[in-house]
C-alpha cells in the first residue's frame, strides 16, 4: 500500500469519528488528523491507525456507536492488510 492510500483509508477513519459525537474521541482525531497530514512514511500512519483504535475502543457502546466501530474496524483491517 502507499503512503497516499493509507492516509485516504485513515481520513476516512476520521470522518466516521466524528459521526460518534464522543469528546475525548474528537479531541483526539484533531491531533491524529495532524500527524496524518505531516506523515511522511505508511508506518506512521499506521501508527496513528492503531492509536485511533485505542480511543475508538473507549467510547461507549451503543447500536449507533456500534455499526459505526463495526466499519471502523475494517477500514483499520485494510489498513493493516499490506504490513501483515
Amino acid at each position: 500500500m502507499d503512503l497516499k492510500t493509507a492516509k485516504k483509508i485513515l481520513n476516512d477513519m476520521l470522518e466516521l469519528c466524528s459521526q460518534m459525537e464522543d469528546q475525548i474521541l474528537s479531541d483526539a482525531v484533531e491531533g491524529i488528523y495532524r500527524d496524518v497530514e505531516a506523515a511522511k512514511s505508511l508506518q506512521t500512519v499506521i501508527t496513528s491507525g492503531r492509536e485511533l483504535m485505542v480511543f475508538i475502543g473507549e467510547v461507549p457502546d451503543d447500536e449507533f456507536n456500534s455499526d459505526i466501530k463495526a466499519e471502523l474496524e475494517e477500514l483499520y483491517i485494510s489498513l493493516l492488510d499490506d504490513e501483515l
